[in-house]
């Protein structure tokens, strides 16, 4: 049995910190979203050096950065510049990946 068969219940079995009831699990990914991602790109997504908060994109994709934000403070990472920086960096990814993909991640199948 692998663990992607375990029934729900199982003891050990990983459960998500967060309610998936509280966000837009759209499978789509509008076509705002989709260009909001490619003129942010890497450099802004990755939240470091070259940043802008204000950028205007930020709104067409906060559906999509709002759970990726919620997990990642949920994860035991050490609060140190090294520690936000993996997971921003690992939340950029998943976004161009969608942007790549045209689908939001929540419509991704178990390869993805």
């Amino acid at each position: 049995m692998t663990a992607a068969s375990l029934p729900e219940d199982t003891p050990g079995r990983w459960h998500s910190p967060i309610d998936l009831r509280h966000y837009d699990r759209s499978p789509a990914l509008a076509e705002a979203e989709q260009r909001a991602i490619r003129e942010l790109g890497l450099r802004n997504l990755r939240r470091q050096r070259y940043h802008d908060p204000d950028a205007p994109q930020w709104a067409d994709i906060g559906r999509l950065t709002r759970p990726l934000l919620d997990i990642n403070a949920s994860f035991d990472v050490p609060r140190t510049e090294y520690g936000r920086r993996v997971m921003n960096d690992a939340a950029a990814v998943v976004l161009l990946r969608c942007a790549d993909a045209g689908r939001a991640y929540w419509d991704w199948d178990g390869k993805e």
